[in-house]
């Protein structure tokens, strides 16, 4: 894929796309019935952290620090709603707190990288 692929080499989006994958698997034990309002929601917003990462990597920084915040944004949405999803007892509280410490180690590599970007990363 070329230039394209250079995204997959990033390790916040590695991290971001390990989140999302472990979150889905979170909402696929989730029983239908019990989490029908919660887990689309929950799945939108996992999947939306790595989607913006890659949306916008190779655009100018000023374009990238936007879909980088909209990453960030949905990865608060996730922790949000992974804390209703322990709330009503849908997961077992092991899962849902090894989520949210993914979460909080995500944010802090969607932090260092939006530095990065602001800073002026070197043309690829």
């Amino acid at each position: 894929m070329g230039r394209q692929a250079g995204f997959r080499e990033l390790i916040v989006w590695q991290k971001a796309l390990a989140f999302a994958d472990n979150t889905l698997t979170l909402c696929d034990r989730v029983p239908a019935r019990r989490g029908a309002g919660l887990v689309p929601q929950l799945r939108r917003a996992a999947i939306s952290v790595p989607s913006n990462i890659a949306d916008g990597y190779d655009r100018p920084a000023a374009e990238q620090l936007v879909f980088l915040r909209h990453s960030r944004g949905s990865l608060f949405e996730s922790a949000t709603q992974l804390e209703l999803v322990k709330r009503r007892g849908l997961a077992t509280t092991e899962m849902v707190l090894a989520l949210l410490s993914d979460a909080d180690e995500l944010d802090r590599a969607l932090n260092g990288y939006m530095q990065y970007v602001e800073r002026g990363k070197p043309t690829i």
